[in-house]
């Protein structure tokens, strides 16, 4: 009978310590860095700097608000306020394969209005982030709109139409 008991208490102790292991893996495959992702992000979940966007988006974190001029951006064409909010129209020329002015910038929550001007051949503007797309005939200029939110910078490209791909930034300062 002792010799039973031996065996039924050595299966026990050793069933307990494979439990003991099987816990302490468990708990620490959950706390290891693996190397996973560091952003919320999930179409650039290895980008630091990355926000939550969609698919193709270009968001990017800000430090801090951004003055026109620190980013060299373009003054707007015309500005109208909207209670807090303001429309504000800009006037891109694409030429030279690429877009002038190419930096362009609003506050979180305002209306940005773009006049593309396709000056010496086909173009067009495409802010992936934003869902807005608008191709322009040479000669021809197009208009498109949309909300400046959420707050970034972000990237806009000519998609299509262009020789290269020419880029441009906007900037959208957050609004507290």
């Amino acid at each position: 009978m002792s010799i039973e008991k031996n065996k039924v208490a050595v299966m026990s102790a050793v069933t307990a310590a494979l439990v003991a292991l099987l816990v302490l893996g468990i708990l620490y495959d959950g706390f290891k860095d693996t190397g996973g992702p560091v952003s919320d992000d999930p179409f650039r979940p290895n980008d630091p700097k990355a926000l939550p966007t969609v698919e193709g988006g270009t968001r990017e974190k800000l430090s801090a608000a951004v003055s026109p001029s620190e980013a060299k951006a373009a003054s707007p064409s015309q500005v109208q306020k909207v209670g807090e909010r303001s429309r504000m129209t800009y006037d891109i020329r694409g030429e030279n394969g690429g877009f002038e002015p190419s930096t362009i910038m609003a506050d979180e929550g305002d209306v940005i209005v773009i006049n593309l001007a396709a000056v010496d051949g086909d173009y067009d503007i495409f802010f992936p982030d934003f869902g807005v797309y608008r191709g322009v005939k040479h000669g021809e200029t197009g208009k498109l709109s949309f909300q400046a939110y959420p707050y970034g910078d972000y990237k806009f490209f000519c998609e299509n139409n262009c020789i290269g791909r020419p880029s441009g930034r906007l900037i959208v300062n957050e609004v507290e």
